[in-house]
């Protein structure tokens, strides 16, 4: 066996290792609030700019029940293949809200691009929490759009962490449908019990599809 076949096995079994080891502590497949399956439940989402200021308001995040961005002039391809996608998943739909729909209506939506919009997660108490791992699943399409994970620990009052997700990402790049991130919020989240997660979709077109977000622990080595 040489020692580029090794080192994969070991990465491997480091990764099959983490995964086994996790423990849920917040969310999970029982939560509506992990899953999107019913709506939006405890989360919050925030219009937080448009090209057109008057419509920033309407630049917000909204529940998809199929798991997709359909009602886009732009969209094709299946939906979000996340374990509960097909009873719903949370878009930021940069397509429709710039367009309405229509590719002949591009800047004319309700709430043209670039624009920016939040989706803010309840609170999330993870004083008892050692470590903490942000998971979810994601669906992104790009053509000039950045992508964030926020993180406050004062109840959404001051935002103290910002993570970009998909970073680097140049026009028409896209992730697979069934994509999943893992991002570990430890030095920051950990041990306080006022946290808020929020996701940020700033820029303009396509679209950003989360869904079964949850809050895991690491293993203890």
């Amino acid at each position: 066996m040489n020692f580029r076949h090794c080192s994969f096995l070991v990465l491997v079994s480091c990764i099959v290792n983490v995964m086994n080891g996790q423990t849920t502590l917040w969310g999970g497949p029982n939560d509506p609030n992990s899953t999107f399956s019913n709506g939006i439940g405890g989360w919050t989402t925030e219009g937080i700019n448009s090209s057109i200021i008057d419509s920033s308001k309407n630049a917000i995040w909204n529940w998809s029940s199929t798991g997709d961005g359909k009602n886009g002039a732009y969209w094709s391809g299946p939906g979000i293949a996340s374990p509960t996608g097909s009873s719903g998943a949370m878009i930021f739909n940069s397509d429709f809200l710039d367009n309405g729909g229509n590719d002949l209506n591009e800047r004319g939506g309700i709430a043209p691009g670039p624009h920016t919009g939040a989706l803010v997660s309840p609170m999330i108490d993870c004083s008892t929490f050692g470590s903490v791992v942000l998971k979810f699943n994601q669906y992104f399409r790009n053509y000039e759009a950045q992508c964030f994970v926020d993180v406050s620990t004062d109840g959404g009052v001051s935002w103290i962490h910002r993570h970009e997700v998909n970073e680097g990402f140049t026009i028409e790049d896209i992730t697979t449908n069934d994509d999943v991130q893992l991002i570990d919020l430890s030095g920051i989240a950990a041990n306080h019990d006022s946290v808020k997660i929020r996701f940020v979709f700033d820029g303009d077109y396509y679209f950003w599809l989360i869904d079964d977000v949850s809050l895991i622990s690491l293993p203890d080595y």
